[in-house]
């Protein structure tokens, strides 16, 4: 391509660019000739440092580390002309090398016990700052011929530290020709390269520790425990990410929920779904974890804690959530015991009905498991069957409280002769510990899941039928507590009319008949009247205060309390009592001795109030293998009313506290009787079951 250049005279010289070098065209003088090449070699060296410039700036694009150590050598061939060019990288101690790129012959230390003062040479040039130019220490082989002929090398080296993130990468070694050894704008050269190296190394780096990073953390996250997830919220609920631990916790994989985005409204509990949708509308007011269930792929319920935090976009719109959350299946079950005993707590001090109290404690365990149904049963429904006292869940085997459970089934018969819960099917059923030994199970049904999920549905039917058992207890020393409290304000009610009310009618009956005969004839038969009123509102005080004074067992036991209970009577009604009693009888009756004295109590008051008298007997004696305490008396019997009244339901009431059977004969001829029969071996029921049947 021909080229034209003004000169001062206004001539025009052409040149032509041959094989990259510009050749005059025309001959010119020898002065032109000089002007033509001071320009070409200026121009030269503009084009070759922008090609430099060119090659630096492509040294930063490689897209790896191989491409550009072999590119940083091709510039500094290109440049600098070495003969030699090599990128020597620390490997082991601190004397050895490995070379990572290189051309031409290089420098590399022999391995050796002792360091070469190539090795030297070359551990000292990673503690540099700035290039060193040194001599070649490779000198070329010595023949035969050439022994005493070898010329002096003027070759020299050049050693540039290449530095990295946290160390030296290594070094970049050049060794000039003989003819053209290395100056400072050599070294300049190489140090700018040696930089590049430096700064492209340190974002490979940067990238690999990024990517080092991401490895890590994408094993702690696909290993922990927890999952961890990312949702968009908008236009519609989608997992964007989830662990992989997922599929323990629902059994459905993480691709699963990425090509399904509706699965995760169909894996929250629908009645958990109202209120998680309300959080989900005010985030900001989400204070600590969620609790939710988590319907699996085999149906299994699983309680889970989530912990969310909500992701915004730049108008400050709610897009997505992202958190963590676990399995809580534990927590949660103690949690509910423990709200379960507090409800229950406050029930039996506000005077609830102990189905009621029960109820409270089912209705929690089977909000934990998530089960169709769950039911208590106790003896009461005859030698086969158990009385179901009270139930939670849809019915279906058509159980309700008051109906029977057969001892036969396979469920719960295995779960009474055994010491641990029993699992059939879907099935949970255990022994509750009554503290009376009678027989009682709790039952669960239709508890979903694997095994893992049953085993720990076992453990909180466990936990839950000994939370009974103590709420059984507390309730029994609730009652008795009660009926303490009871008794010993009867006593004080009976002590202040004794000696309140009785003495100041016993003193106005005293003044009445000493002045009775002061008064004259026709008042005197009304002051008689009076004073008799006055006696007859005596007896009447002295039987309430009979009837209010509490039996308590004296030093002597039974027997000894019942002769003082008859003298007692006596003294107060003048109703002759008989006592018979067997001994081996009374001893049997010695642990529920306080029942028969408020039973012998209650009868012989109901024997003065009603039947009118001269003489009554208590009987106890042991017929086989039961006892049978009768109270008996010559009067006229009592009314259909009587029968009726609260004395003989309170008469009930003991009678099934022991076990026992009850009977009542009136004859208007021949009086009336009482007759309690118990076991020989009798025991107080705990008290749940009269106030769950009453």
């Amino acid at each position: 391509m021909p080229y034209e250049s003004g000169s001062a005279h206004g001539h025009a010289a052409q040149y032509s660019l041959e094989e990259g070098v510009w050749v005059p065209a025309v001959k010119s003088s020898a002065r032109n000739q000089a002007v033509v090449a001071t320009r070409l070699h200026k121009a030269l060296e503009a084009e070759h440092h922008r090609a430099f410039i060119r090659s630096l700036r492509q040294l930063l694009t490689a897209r790896d580390r191989t491409t550009l150590l072999r590119e940083a050598i091709v510039i500094l061939k290109w440049s600098v002309r070495p003969k030699s060019v090599a990128i020597l990288t620390p490997h082991g101690s601190d004397h050895a090398f490995a070379i990572a790129a290189a051309e031409g012959v290089v420098w590399k230390p022999k391995r050796s016990t002792a360091p070469s003062t190539l090795a030297r040479l070359l551990a000292r040039g990673l503690r540099l700052r700035r290039p060193m130019i040194i001599p070649d220490l490779i000198v070329p082989p010595v023949t035969k011929t050439r022994r005493h002929h070898r010329q002096p090398s003027y070759a020299r080296g050049m050693l540039v530290p290449i530095t990295g993130i946290s160390r030296r990468f290594g070094l970049l070694t050049l060794r000039s020709r003989r003819d053209t050894p290395f100056g400072a704008a050599d070294a300049r050269v190489a140090g700018a390269v040696a930089d590049l190296l430096s700064l492209a190394l340190k974002r490979f780096d940067k990238a690999e520790q990024l990517r080092e990073h991401a490895r890590r953390y994408r094993r702690l996250v696909d290993g922990a425990g927890e999952v961890i997830f990312r949702a968009s919220l908008i236009p519609e609920p989608r997992i964007g990410y989830v662990s992989p631990s997922i599929k323990i916790l629902t059994g459905y994989t993480a691709s699963e929920f990425y090509a399904n985005p509706r699965l995760l409204t169909r894996l929250i509990h629908a009645e958990d779904m109202p209120d998680l949708l309300a959080k989900l509308e005010h985030p900001e007011q989400i204070v600590g974890r969620i609790r939710l269930r988590l319907i699996g792929k085999d149906g299994r319920r699983s309680w889970v804690s989530v912990a969310s935090v909500p992701i915004y976009d730049r108008r400050a719109r709610l897009i997505g959530v992202q958190g963590s959350a676990c399995e809580i299946f534990d927590p949660v079950v103690a949690g509910e015991q423990f709200r379960a005993a507090s409800e229950s707590m406050e029930a039996i001090l506000q005077g609830r009905r102990g189905e009621t109290v029960l109820r409270i404690i089912v209705h929690h365990l089977r909000y934990v498991l998530d089960a169709d149904e769950v039911l208590i049963a106790a003896a009461g429904g005859g030698k086969s069957s158990l009385t179901i006292i009270c139930h939670d869940g849809t019915n279906l085997r058509g159980h309700r409280t008051g109906g029977t459970v057969s001892r036969t089934d396979p469920l719960v018969g295995r779960a009474l002769k055994a010491d641990r819960p029993i699992v059939t099917g879907r099935g949970i059923a255990t022994a509750i510990p009554w503290s009376s030994g009678k027989p009682g199970v709790l039952i669960a049904g239709g508890v979903a899941g694997d095994e893992v999920h049953l085993a720990k549905a076992v453990g909180a039917v466990e936990r839950f039928a000994r939370e009974i058992g103590t709420t059984l207890e507390s309730m029994r020393v609730h009652q008795s507590y009660l009926r303490q409290a009871i008794q010993e304000d009867r006593s004080r009610i009976a002590r202040e009319l004794h000696d309140g009310i009785v003495q100041s009618l016993y003193a106005l009956e005293m003044v009445l008949q000493m002045n009775a005969a002061s008064v004259p004839d026709p008042a005197r038969g009304r002051v008689s009247q009076a004073a008799a009123g006055i006696r007859e509102a005596i007896q009447d005080i002295q039987q309430y205060v009979f009837d209010l004074e509490p039996s308590v067992l004296s030093d002597g036991g039974l027997a000894n309390s019942l002769q003082r209970l008859a003298v007692e009577f006596e003294a107060s009604s003048r109703i002759i009592v008989s006592l018979h009693s067997e001994p081996d009888a009374v001893a049997s009756l010695e642990p529920v001795a306080t029942h028969v004295l408020q039973i012998v109590r209650e009868a012989l008051s109901n024997v003065r109030r009603h039947s009118h008298a001269r003489s009554a007997g208590v009987t106890i004696r042991t017929v086989g293998r039961r006892i049978k305490l009768e109270i008996n008396d010559d009067g006229r019997g009592f009314s259909q009313e009587a029968a009726q009244g609260l004395g003989m339901r309170n008469l009930r009431t003991r009678a099934r506290l022991l076990g026992g059977k009850l009977e009542l004969k009136s004859d208007s001829k021949h009086g009336s009787l009482v007759r309690l029969t118990v076991p020989s071996a009798a025991r107080e029921s705990p008290p749940d079951s009269v106030s769950l049947s009453s």
